[in-house]
């Protein structure tokens, strides 16, 4: 289920600079929860994002919170659906080496045969870690649970080009950002 772009709540102040550059230490109040393929996805009204298509998520506040939204809302999308993986790549991960073999992997990935009876193993955020943050540079663990164990991935994010965009993992490889954690010390956040 994906909303439509009309359908989507515009943050204010999406690059101001005004906007409230606080890490936040709790959940962000005003977030509703949406699906990408079978991964629940933040939507905020102030952070973002502003435009929402059923491949992408786009137009993200310059904000902590904005950089937060728009980590879940990539890895969300990335973790879906190949062809739904192969436009989030190509339009929101920094370019580079590490970005093309990603979308060779999830190109790769959209040409082979689905096994019957194989289902996405949906990836639930239960919160996240702020690590850095300047208004050009945001580094977040956002922390799923899948399969019942606790994984934080971090990633970092870049103002490029007006709006949030995902540096690649190296070698375009989540295991390289994703480690399993107990969860202590992160800030509780998710659907409920």
């Amino acid at each position: 289920m994906h909303p439509s772009a009309a359908g989507s709540a515009a943050p204010t102040g999406s690059a101001s600079a005004s906007a409230d550059t606080t890490v936040p230490t709790s959940a962000p109040a005003d977030v509703t929860w949406q699906l990408s393929g079978v991964n629940p996805v933040p939507v905020s009204a102030s952070a973002g994002p502003r435009n929402i298509t059923p491949t992408s998520a786009t137009g993200f506040a310059r904000t902590p919170t904005g950089a937060l939204v728009a980590a879940a809302q990539i890895i969300g999308h990335t973790a879906t659906d190949p062809k739904v993986a192969e436009t989030t790549i190509a339009q929101q991960w920094v370019a580079g080496p590490d970005r093309d073999k990603a979308l060779a992997m999830a190109r790769e990935e959209g040409r082979a045969t689905p096994k019957p009876g194989k289902a996405r193993t949906p990836m639930q955020i239960t919160g996240f870690r702020y690590v850095v943050y300047d208004p050009d540079t945001a580094v977040v663990s956002v922390v799923y649970q899948v399969s019942g164990s606790l994984a934080a991935m971090t990633v970092t994010m870049r103002w490029i080009d007006d709006d949030w965009r995902m540096v690649p993992p190296a070698g375009g490889n989540w295991s390289t950002v994703m480690s399993v954690t107990d969860g202590s010390g992160m800030v509780e956040w998710g659907p409920r």
